[in-house]
């Protein structure tokens, strides 16, 4: 089976359907029938497949600019960043950075793979650098160990305690006991944990002292996650810290991220609210911050309407996309264009040959 968008959706639906055909099998055979072509009715078990078009965030200052405008610590360049530090970072990216310069608490709501973590990793290693010493200073919550894990081997990967000196550990039920005593002994700058552990460590002895006035961060990732009584269970929990540590309001910067929050004024008015009640901070509907994107290239090119395609199904789902010449004969029954073979490379032809499709452009 050659691996396309409708190749993968036809294999799924069809191993499903087997799987419903056996494990729901009637004596009757009119029921049977009648339950097959339910089955078989395109929108009954599945739709789609859906492809989303991916929208180029705009451009913000690069770390290494930041980094000239002193809103950041010189330090934080000899990280091993997984981009180039010369390169413009996303517009909200900087946004975040700068809102937590200015110590407000703040939101970011942007996609998924959109680089919410640097968001607030990034203000989370500046403030842990300018304020070298012994002590905890962030707190980042996941609400499930998977996602503590992988933020940990991040600071791993970013190589922060060989070049800068700083320390992380994970806080999860599978910690080694000899760890736990150690990081007791010495708080690591950075501890990552879910919040059944957090409320662990705020309740035993032993642990709790770990948290002092020294604690400036507080991340809670997948925000989303966290709602009715669960959401007033971290509510409380959040107030616990601040009184344990005997910090003020405004004094622990709180920061929330997800993917899926809701959008619009209407939304974003909503979920300051939610999100100043559960930190108990004023969060600022412009602290919401959200995906900006590129407006699209108007290349000039004039605009023209395809006519309608004539491609099989088949065709789509058995299309060989390695195969440059099968794709290109393809592009020219859904456009209408002929497509002139040349040196340029097989994306740029594809790419003149939408230029003015309609269809494209309102797709866009």
């Amino acid at each position: 089976m050659k691996c396309s968008v409708f190749s993968a959706a036809r294999h799924v639906k069809e191993s499903y359907l087997r799987y419903l055909k056996t494990a729901y099998s009637f004596a009757d055979t009119e029921l049977q029938k009648k339950f097959e072509h339910l089955l078989h009715d395109a929108a009954t078990v599945t739709k789609g497949p859906y492809i989303t078009l991916a929208r180029e965030h705009r451009d913000g200052m690069s770390l290494a600019e930041m980094v000239r405008k002193d809103i950041l610590h010189p330090d934080l360049l000899k990280l091993d960043w997984r981009f180039d530090t010369n390169e413009p970072l996303y517009l909200h990216q900087e946004r975040a950075i700068v809102t937590a310069a200015e110590r407000r608490p703040y939101l970011v709501t942007t996609g998924t793979g959109s680089g919410k973590t640097e968001c607030f990793l990034i203000p989370i290693l500046d403030w842990c650098v300018k304020h070298r010493g012994p002590g905890l200073k962030a707190v980042i919550i996941y609400p499930m160990n998977a996602l503590a894990n992988d933020q940990k081997a991040r600071l791993d990967e970013l190589q922060i305690k060989e070049r800068l000196g700083l320390t992380s550990e994970i806080y999860t039920s599978q910690l080694e006991e000899s760890l736990r005593k150690q990081a007791r002994e010495t708080p690591p700058d950075i501890m990552i944990t879910n919040y059944k552990q957090m409320e662990f460590l705020l309740v035993r002895k032993l642990d709790r002292g770990m948290f002092g006035t020294g604690v400036r961060f507080l991340v809670l990732d997948e925000i989303h996650s966290y709602r009715g009584a669960q959401a007033t269970e971290i509510a409380c929990l959040i107030r616990r810290l601040k009184a344990h540590t005997g910090l003020r309001q405004g004094e622990i910067l709180c920061v929330g991220t997800s993917a899926t929050a809701a959008a619009g004024a209407e939304g974003i008015e909503r979920l300051s609210r939610f999100a100043s009640t559960l930190f108990g901070e004023a969060v600022r509907e412009d602290d919401c911050i959200g995906s900006e994107y590129k407006p699209a290239d108007d290349d000039g090119a004039p605009e023209f309407v395809p006519p309608v395609a004539d491609v099989s199904e088949s065709e789509l789902q058995e299309l060989d996309k390695d195969d440059d010449e099968t794709v290109f004969r393809t592009v020219e029954k859904l456009t209408g264009q002929r497509l002139s073979r040349g040196v340029e490379s097989p994306g740029e032809i594809i790419r003149r040959a939408l230029s003015g499709n309609a269809v494209v452009r309102r797709l866009e």
